[in-house]
C-alpha cells in the first residue's frame, strides 16, 4: 500500500464507521450531548458572521469596480483627448487587476466557510435526528479492527520510509567538512580578473614614471 491510498481508507472509515459510531455516542438526551450540540450551535454562528462579513467585501468590492470602471473610461478619454497620456488609464487597470486578485481570494474563502458551515449544520442534524442508530457489538469490532488495519498501514509506511532513508544515505544528504567545489579553486575569469589589474598596474607605473620627472624639475 502506498501513502496515495491512505486518505481513501480514511474517507471510508469515516463515512461508514465513525458517523454512526460519533451518532450514537450523542443520540442520548445527556449533559454530554447538550453541551456538544451548544457548542456546535456557537461555531455556526461564528461561521455565519464571517459569511456576512465576506459577503460585505465582495460587495464593496463589486460597487467600487463598478464606479472606478465608469470612471476610468471617462478619463481615459479626456487623457487621450488633452495630451494624448494614457497613464491614468494603466493605474486604473492595474488597480482593477489588484481588485480582481482581491475578489478571487475572497471567493475562495466564502466557498471554504460555506463548506465549513454545512459540515457543522450536517453534524447538529445528526445529533439532533430521531432516528437513533443501533450499534451492535460486531459493529464496534469490525470498526476496531478496520481501524487497526489503517494504522498499521500508516505505520509499515512509516518504516518503509525510514528504511530508504537509512540503506540510501547519499541520495538524500551527504556531510560537508569543507567548500565543496567543482574543479579548480581558480576558474579561468579569475586569471583574466587578475591579467587585467596587471596591466592597469603596469600602464599607472609608466605613467608615474613620465610625470615624476616633469613635476621634479
Amino acid at each position: 500500500m502506498g501513502a496515495a491510498y491512505l486518505p481513501g481508507y480514511i474517507a471510508e472509515y469515516n463515512a461508514i464507521f465513525f458517523e454512526p459510531l460519533i451518532q450514537n455516542a450523542f443520540g442520548n438526551d445527556d449533559t454530554l450531548t447538550r453541551v456538544y450540540a451548544q457548542d456546535l450551535k456557537f461555531q455556526i454562528a461564528e461561521v455565519e458572521q464571517e459569511i456576512t462579513e465576506v459577503n460585505q467585501r465582495l460587495a464593496d468590492v463589486r460597487q467600487y469596480q463598478g464606479g472606478s470602471s465608469i470612471g476610468a473610461n471617462s478619463s481615459t478619454r479626456d487623457t487621450a483627448q488633452l495630451d494624448g497620456s494614457a497613464l491614468k488609464a494603466v493605474v486604473d487597470l492595474a488597480e482593477q487587476a489588484a481588485l480582481a486578485s482581491y475578489l478571487q481570494a475572497s471567493l475562495d474563502l466564502r466557498y471554504e466557510l460555506t463548506q465549513r458551515l454545512a459540515r457543522l449544520n450536517t453534524r447538529l442534524a445528526r445529533i439532533n435526528s430521531d432516528a437513533s442508530a443501533s450499534v451492535g457489538d460486531d459493529f464496534i469490532a469490525l470498526a476496531t479492527e478496520r481501524y487497526n488495519a489503517i494504522t498499521q498501514n500508516y505505520e509499515d509506511i512509516l518504516n518503509k520510509a525510514q528504511a530508504l532513508v537509512d540503506a540510501n544515505p547519499p541520495a538524500f544528504y551527504f556531510v560537508i567538512t569543507q567548500p565543496d567545489t567543482e574543479g579548480s579553486l581558480v576558474a579561468k575569469r579569475d586569471l583574466l580578473f587578475i591579467a587585467l589589474a596587471l596591466a592597469l598596474g603596469g600602464m599607472l607605473a609608466i605613467i608615474a614614471a613620465l610625470v615624476w620627472p616633469q613635476r621634479q624639475s
